[in-house]
């Protein structure tokens, strides 16, 4: 995003009006989110979300997405620059969202479903026909091949989840697949600590890249803006209930031999 970017963005939103669900403000795991830069991140999130009104409709069903993009958008380290948020606190906010991913609330915090609207934003799957629910888009589905996406075991191999605490906070009980999220990249603490020099030297400038170019030379500090910006995003992830247990960095270790594991075969 350029500052050109941001500031027609900032004059179109002018006119918006947030629609924040009760089910979030009044839930467990808002509650318990005392860092201020992470509950202005989520509240950012919402601003993203496109709906309209179907005035003839009530309840949540009078709320449809205008504007789908596959369910994602974009929200980068620059324009949380220009929001007024340093990169070191936006990685840190993300951190605490995702330490609350286990609680059952945290499906109502980041998932938005629109059932009735034919748009469906499924978070669990319990049987081979949930890989293929009939509605008209889905939003971060479920593995059409019906394996978890860190070991590669499909349903049939898996055991369910059971009730509160095995092995979540929240009651799975039945489920043999469960989306989260995870960062879309392993923590290189090499690269983070380049990418807080570089914002300290740069007095915390919105593109530090150029300084890091000049220290490392062009291809290495891609390397690390990559692995930074890798670490700092995050991506939704279908896990069986052995691998939703695991750490970020037994996670990507898990995936890495499950590739390898499916490329001797």
């Amino acid at each position: 995003m350029t500052e050109d970017q941001w500031n027609d963005y900032l004059s179109r939103s002018k006119t918006w009006w947030v629609r924040i669900d009760d089910e979030l403000l009044h839930s467990r795991a808002y509650r318990d989110l005392a860092y201020a830069p992470a509950i202005k991140v989520l509240n950012w999130f919402h601003e993203k979300i496109r709906l309209k009104a179907d005035k003839k409709r009530r309840g949540k069903a009078r709320y449809m997405i205008l504007k789908l993009n596959n369910g994602e958008f974009e929200f980068t380290y620059r324009e949380v620059g220009f929001r007024g948020l340093t990169p070191q606190k936006y990685r840190k906010a993300m951190e605490l969202v995702r330490a609350d991913k286990y609680r059952k609330e945290v499906f109502i915090m980041t998932e938005i479903i629109f059932e009735e609207n034919g748009i469906l934003n499924l978070g669990a799957v319990s049987k081979e026909e949930d890989l293929k629910p009939k509605c008209r888009g889905i939003i971060n589905g479920p593995p059409r091949d019906g394996r978890c996406e860190v070991c590669g075991r499909h349903l049939r191999e898996l055991k369910p989840f059971g009730g509160p605490g095995n092995p979540l906070v929240g009651d799975f009980s039945g489920e043999l697949l469960i989306k989260i999220w995870r960062p879309m990249g392993p923590y290189d603490e090499e690269a983070e600590k380049a990418w807080e020099e570089a914002e300290k030297e740069t007095q915390g400038s919105n593109n530090p890249l150029p300084w890091l170019i000049a220290k490392y030379g062009k291809e290495k500090a891609e390397d690390i803006s990559f692995s930074v910006q890798a670490y700092g995003s995050t991506g939704s992830s279908w896990e069986c209930r052995d691998c939703i247990v695991l750490n970020n960095d037994e996670y990507f270790e898990r995936r890495r031999q499950s590739f390898q594991e499916r490329e001797n075969r």
